[in-house]
């Protein structure tokens, strides 16, 4: 463990606020069963979760259950069994961790980010409306980068006045995906490296099933408009699936991703249309139209319906296509980058001001 940085700021440890406990001096902890939880989440998201573990190990009960009631559940487990898999006794660097973690509680107090008298008040609130509302707009299906950067902004705006932990019942209202993996990680307080790392592969794996579903949306809307079979349309659309028919075949008894049960729906619903269509030369098309979910393929019907030709229809979806997979794209990145700058503290204005790029990109 590397006892060198400070875990608060960019001073260092003998900057403003500094206060100075002498080699071997094992300081109080006991400010942090009084503080309200608001303060005391803030100085834990300051501190390392490893040099938190060696801090607390011999810590008074109370202090070890207050900090614990302020970490999410996943770090509170990580905790609770380090501490009680420690040895006995004191060491140097439980000392030495400790000293750091008041160091940074006092910096932070002398800064006026925080005060030591209570009530030693746990309770996170309930998430507000516009949080709610930027929960529900940024997980409806035609949300863009605008809505990224509002939810992103009102996030980051609920962590400052309430801490990360206070987060985490947004996660309730999320499906898995993206959001919900980094909110997380965000909450749990994990190394930002490992966090960006498997974001990015989230990213480029989510960008992957967009790309391959638009083409089998177009690709079924193009053979619906052929009149092939139901069969010569299944045929071409389970070329798109790693392992084609194969694929196809075992498919009722998967549990699927979002996006891989996106893949399937597109697929058996192109097959089914494919069918109604060479057999009723288009009416029952019309009639399904109002019902059909996936944007492509109901809009290239749509098109034909009022005369388009399969080439109009195919440039046109293909052009289509192209704008919403970049519009995903920004979408996902601003996400990523928003969760970074709550995690590394920004204020909420450098958030919402390093994030308008992404919808100036979208104008």
């Amino acid at each position: 463990m590397n006892f060198s940085g400070d875990g608060w700021g960019d001073g260092g440890m003998e900057g403003p606020g500094f206060h100075y406990f002498p080699p071997g001096e094992n300081p109080d902890l006991t400010p942090f069963a009084e503080m309200s939880g608001r303060a005391l989440r803030r100085v834990i998201e300051r501190m390392d979760l490893e040099i938190l573990v060696l801090a607390l190990r011999n810590a008074q009960p109370r202090v070890v259950e207050r900090v614990l009631r302020n970490v999410s559940s996943k770090n509170a487990a990580h905790i609770r069994e380090e501490i009680e898999r420690a040895d006995s006794g004191e060491s140097e660097r439980s000392v030495e961790a400790r000293q750091m973690l008041m160091q940074t509680a006092y910096a932070m107090k002398n800064h006026g980010d925080i005060t030591f008298d209570g009530p030693a008040d746990d309770a996170i609130p309930p998430l507000d409306r516009t949080l709610e509302e930027g929960l529900a707009a940024f997980h409806s299906s035609d949300s863009k980068a605008e809505h990224a950067v509002s939810l992103i902004v009102a996030l980051a705006a609920w962590a400052e006045q309430h801490g990360l932990l206070s987060l985490e019942p947004a996660l309730e209202r999320s499906p898995d995906g993206i959001f919900s993996t980094g909110l997380r990680m965000l909450v749990d307080q994990a190394p930002w490296d490992e966090a960006e790392m498997i974001l990015a592969r989230q990213i480029e794996s989510s960008l992957g099933a967009v790309e391959r579903n638009k083409e089998i949306a177009i690709e079924g809307a193009l053979a619906i408009l052929d009149g092939v079979s139901e069969d010569r349309a299944r045929a071409r659309l389970v070329a798109f699936l790693p392992e084609g028919e194969a694929d196809y075949e075992r498919l009722p008894g998967v549990r699927f991703s979002p996006s891989a049960q996106a893949t399937v729906d597109i697929i058996s619903l192109c097959v089914e249309l494919a069918g109604l269509a060479s057999r009723d030369e288009g009416g029952a098309i019309a009639e399904r139209l109002e019902w059909i979910q996936e944007p492509l393929l109901k809009t290239g019907l749509k098109w034909a319906l009022e005369g388009a030709t399969i080439e109009d229809v195919e440039r046109l979806l293909s052009r289509k296509g192209q704008t919403r997979l970049d519009r995903e794209r920004r979408k996902l990145e601003c996400l990523a980058e928003g969760f970074m700058l709550i995690r590394e503290g920004h204020p909420v204005d450098f958030i919402r001001e390093a994030l308008g790029g992404y919808i100036e990109d979208e104008a």
